[in-house]
């Protein structure tokens, strides 16, 4: 059980900073908001390509924490609306470039005697790093991009009702672009199956206990959801 109560512990994390956040003045706010996906896109690039056992199915370690940049997006959008929005999209690929460039580079420095199971390990990281980095570029360019869109053209219907089906559709699709590009090849095929389903039902439990969240920040919001202006 220690996976399923380190998962509920960064469950309770994610969503405890988020309504605080939502509690900071309207610049911070943003900023941290964008902040908070960056590190959670980080955290995936580096520990996204481990599995681990959950509820006896196998799955990666950045399930919650992709589920959590989508819910930073909803946010942004009910507050700020979706302009707004594509702030941590710049913020995210230009982090992920950097952690890309420095990591391979700092993958390829000799190692002094005495250090090479300390420079083993660390290439190790940044070696799984890179593919995860490109599995991330690509389900996060694609998923949240859909996501800003459809969820700004849907800004008439229930926030509720708005943010758990279109933040489940991407969830989905999320899970087998990341799936399939960081996986493939590395894992059975039947594992990697059960993988993306474990990971897409993570993701979208995290959404349905976040929808009260989102739903204050809708109420309390004294900006109101706009459609995104990339689909007019």
């Amino acid at each position: 059980m220690r996976a399923e109560i380190l998962t509920g512990f960064i469950v309770i994390v994610e969503i405890s900073a988020a309504i605080v956040i939502t509690r900071l003045p309207p610049t911070i706010c943003l900023t941290a908001l964008g902040g908070m996906s960056v590190i959670n896109m980080l955290l995936i690039t580096i520990a996204g390509a481990r599995l681990t056992l959950l509820f006896g199915f196998v799955t990666n370690v950045g399930n919650v924490l992709y589920a959590a940049v989508l819910m930073s997006q909803a946010m942004i959008i009910e507050r700020f609306g979706g302009r707004a929005a594509l702030m941590p999209v710049g913020m995210i690929f230009g982090s992920l470039v950097m952690v890309l460039i420095i990591g391979q580079s700092i993958k390829h420095m000799p190692a002094v005697t005495g250090n090479e199971m300390v420079a083993a390990a660390v290439n190790a990281v940044f070696a799984l790093s890179a593919r995860v980095v490109w599995a991330s570029f690509v389900a996060f360019g694609i998923v949240n991009a859909l996501f800003v869109a459809i969820y700004g053209a849907l800004a008439d219907k229930p926030v509720a009702l708005r943010y758990a089906a279109v933040a489940a559709l991407m969830q989905a699709l999320d899970s087998v672009i990341f799936y399939g590009i960081s996986f493939w090849g590395l894992v059975p095929p039947g594992e990697l199956a059960t993988a993306m389903l474990t990971g897409f039902a993570i993701k979208a439990a995290f959404a349905l206990l976040t929808v009260p969240v989102i739903a204050l920040v809708a109420r309390d919001t004294r900006h109101p959801c706009v459609a995104c202006p990339l689909i007019h």
